[in-house]
């Protein structure tokens, strides 16, 4: 879903100094857009996501989050889930739909529309 970001593979399980059992670790936002902030976010501050093991999946203080640079950042991932949630409709459609309610209430009112 794209919330997550990868940190690394760590040994989760040794037997005789040899590893029997390796685990991935992510750490994992409530939006692709918290995520993306981090990412680019980190990157520009140069903090790490620390260790595999010990992953580091804080959130920004407030004087980091005012030092980044969001201009310099990308959306583009998160750019199209936007335009697609805020669709606008059809222009032909709405005018259409204007016209009807513009005629229905003509005739409710026992008048004909000007053309």
């Amino acid at each position: 879903m794209g919330l997550c970001h990868y940190v690394g593979t760590y040994c989760s399980q040794k037997v005789l100094f040899v590893c029997t059992a390796k685990r991935k670790s992510y750490c994992c936002f409530p939006s692709k857009l918290s995520r993306i902030l981090q990412e680019q976010g980190r990157a520009q501050l140069r903090v790490s996501w620390g260790e595999a093991k010990y992953p580091d999946c804080r959130g920004f203080t407030v004087i980091e989050f005012q030092r980044l640079d969001l201009g310099k950042m990308d959306f583009s991932e998160v750019y199209a889930e936007f335009t697609q949630a805020v669709k606008l409709p059809d222009e032909v459609a709405a005018a259409a739909q204007i016209q009807d309610r513009i005629r229905e209430y003509y005739q409710l009112h026992g008048q004909t529309p000007s053309p």
